[in-house]
């Protein structure tokens, strides 16, 4: 059996920094986000204002800012 560690809530966050470093705006469809949350999810998370906070449309595309997109995902994390 291997042996699996779990990443700390702490850790994931310094994970999620290093993944959206310079990035301010990140794209609903950005692929890196995408890997860990597809893009319907966060549409119908914002339909239920369960979303990540502050979301900024621009046309046709949705962007969310860096650090409300990290919190969102750390507070999501379950382990």
């Amino acid at each position: 059996m291997a042996n699996t560690k779990r990443l700390t809530r702490e850790e994931l966050r310094k994970h999620l920094e290093t993944l959206f470093a310079g990035k301010t705006l990140v794209s609903r469809y950005d692929p890196d986000l995408n890997t860990i949350v597809a893009a319907g999810t966060l549409a119908n998370a914002d339909s239920s204002d369960i979303g990540i906070e502050g979301r900024i449309i621009i046309g046709n595309k949705t962007f969310y800012e860096r650090t409300a997109t990290i919190d969102w995902l750390v507070d999501r994390a379950k382990g």
